[in-house]
C-alpha cells in the first residue's frame, strides 16, 4: 500500500483552467463554471482582483462548494462544533484599477466536482473585477 502511494503521487498530473472569465463582481455570490476534480486532491484558486474607480477598502469574498454528483453543492465549513459556512475574504492591498492576486488551496479529496462562487463587499459606487484560474493536483 505505501508504493502505491508514493507511485500515485510520483506519477500524478496537474490540470488548469479558468473557473470565472475576468468580469465585473456583485454584492450577491455568482457562481463560476463547475468544474470536474474527481481524482484529485487539492485545487488551488488563482485569483485576480481589483476595486473599483474610486473605492476603497473593498473585499472579494469566496465561495467554494463540492459535490459527489454534479446537481446537490455543499458549501465547507469551518469544521468547529458549531458549524459555519466558510467563505475567503480577501480585502484589496492595491490602487483601483490595479490587480491583486492571491491564490488559495482548498482540499477536494473524494469530491466529484467544485464550483466557486464571487462577490464583493465595502462597496460605495462601483463594482471591481475578478477572474478566477485554477489548478488541481496532489
Amino acid at each position: 500500500m505505501k508504493d502505491a502511494v508514493k507511485t500515485r503521487i510520483a506519477g500524478a498530473e496537474t490540470r488548469n483552467g479558468t473557473i470565472r472569465e475576468n468580469a465585473q463582481l456583485t454584492s450577491s455570490f455568482v457562481p463560476g463554471t463547475v468544474i470536474d476534480v474527481e481524482d484529485y486532491g487539492v485545487l488551488s484558486l488563482l485569483v485576480k482582483y481589483t476595486m473599483g474607480t474610486g473605492e476603497t477598502g473593498n473585499s472579494v469574498v469566496l465561495k467554494v462548494e463540492l459535490s459527489v454528483d454534479g446537481t446537490s453543492f455543499y458549501c465547507e465549513t469551518d469544521n468547529e462544533v458549531s458549524l459555519s459556512a466558510k467563505t475567503y475574504t480577501f480585502e484589496a492591498l492595491s490602487a483601483p484599477g490595479t490587480y491583486d492576486s492571491f491564490k488559495v488551496d482548498v482540499p477536494i479529496s473524494g469530491m466529484r466536482y467544485a464550483r466557486v462562487s464571487a462577490k464583493e463587499i465595502g462597496v460605495a459606487a462601483q463594482y471591481g473585477n475578478c477572474e478566477i484560474r485554477y489548478s488541481v493536483g496532489w
